[in-house]
C-alpha cells in the first residue's frame, strides 16, 4: 500500500504461479488516477512488486492478474459505448497507461460483443444439436446444488488445463466463487450436456442480463471434443433465450482467436468491448 499525507494512495498485490516456473502475477491495482502524483505513485507500486517478485526467481510477470485467472484479471480499454456489466473488469482506462509507462506491452487481448441475432445462432447450431441427439447425448439445466458443483469443478478442471496461464485452485476456492453467483443470478439458461451412459460431459455457464443472454463459459471434456457439443449448447441456451422473448446475445470476455469467435458469424454486431493482458520481462 502506497501512502500519502497518512492516507492510502494505491495498492498492489503480486504473487508467484503455482504452474508456471519463473512467472508472477501483479494484480489488485489501484491508484487515483485524478491525483497528480498518480503516475509517480504506479510507478512505485510496480516497481516493489518487481522487486519482491525478482528476490524469488521469477522473470515473466503477467498482469492485472489477481492471484490468478479464475479471479478479476485483464484491464477494459475506453469506450464511448455506455453499457457496463457486473461481471467485466472495472478500471480507469487510465491504467492502460500507467503499465505502458512502466515497461508493460500488451501480450494478450479479449472482446464481449453485443449481438442482435439470436435466432439467427439458434439456427445456425441447429444441425450440431440434433447430430449431438442422433449421438445419444442430451441436455439439463443446471440445478445448483453439491453434485452439480463438483460437476462444474470437475469438468473445469480438465478443460481449461491447456487454456493459457490456467491454474487449479481448490474445490473449497471453487465453491466460494460459485455459491455467490449462483444466488444472486438466474442460471437456468446454463446447461450440461450429458453423454449416453449419464455422465455430465461439458456445460455452458449463461444467463439473462439487461435483456441478453450472456454466454459466459462452455466447457467440453477434452475426450468428448469433435462432436459439436459446443454448438449444440449454443442451440440449446439461445432457444432457451428465444422462448423467453429474448433476441440478442453477448458473447463475453473472448480471447481473440478462441474457438468461440466463430459461434455468433451470422449475428449483427451492436457493440464491442476490448480488454488487454500486459507482459513484462525483468
Amino acid at each position: 500500500i502506497a501512502t500519502k499525507e497518512g492516507r492510502a494512495a494505491g495498492c498492489i498485490g503480486a504473487n508467484l504461479s503455482r504452474s508456471y516456473h519463473d512467472v508472477g502475477y501483479v494484480g489488485f491495482f489501484e491508484v487515483n488516477p485524478g491525483d497528480p502524483a498518480a503516475s509517480f505513485v504506479a510507478g512505485s507500486l510496480l516497481a516493489s512488486a518487481e522487486e519482491w517478485l525478482t528476490r524469488r526467481g521469477v522473470h515473466t510477470i503477467i498482469g492485472p492478474v489477481n492471484v490468478c485467472t479464475w479471479f478479476q484479471y485483464r484491464f477494459r480499454r475506453r469506450t464511448s459505448d455506455p453499457h457496463d456489466f457486473a461481471w467485466e473488469p472495472t478500471n480507469p482506462p487510465e491504467y492502460i497507461d500507467l503499465l505502458k509507462e512502466n515497461g508493460y506491452m500488451e501480450h494478450e487481448w479479449y472482446y464481449t460483443d453485443g449481438l442482435d441475432g439470436l435466432s439467427a445462432v439458434v439456427d445456425q447450431t441447429h444441425s450440431a444439436f440434433e447430430r449431438a441427439l442422433e449421438l445419444g447425448f442430451s441436455f439439463r439445466q443446471f440445478r445448483n446444488d453439491e453434485n452439480d458443483l463438483r460437476h462444474l469443478y470437475e469438468i473445469s478442471a480438465l478443460s481449461f488445463r491447456e487454456n493459457y496461464f490456467f491454474e487449479t485452485i481448490p474445490f473449497e476456492s471453487f465453491r466460494a466463487l460459485y455459491v455467490p453467483v449462483s444466488r444472486k443470478n438466474d442460471l437456468s439458461l446454463s446447461h450440461f450436456v450429458v453423454s449416453p451412459d449419464g455422465k455430465e460431459v461439458g456445460y455452458f455457464f449463461c444467463f439473462e442480463d439487461n435483456g441478453y443472454v450472456v454466454y459466459k463459459s462452455v466447457a467440453v471434456l477434452p475426450k468428448m471434443r469433435g462432436l459439436g457439443l459446443s454448438n449444440a449448447l449454443v442451440h440449446v441456451v439461445g432457444t432457451r433465450g428465444l422462448e423467453r422473448g429474448l433476441r440478442m446475445l453477448i458473447t463475453a470476455l473472448v480471447r481473440k482467436g478462441a474457438q468461440s469467435e466463430s459461434y455468433a458469424k451470422k449475428a449483427q454486431k451492436l457493440w464491442r468491448h476490448d480488454y488487454v493482458l500486459f507482459r513484462k520481462e525483468i
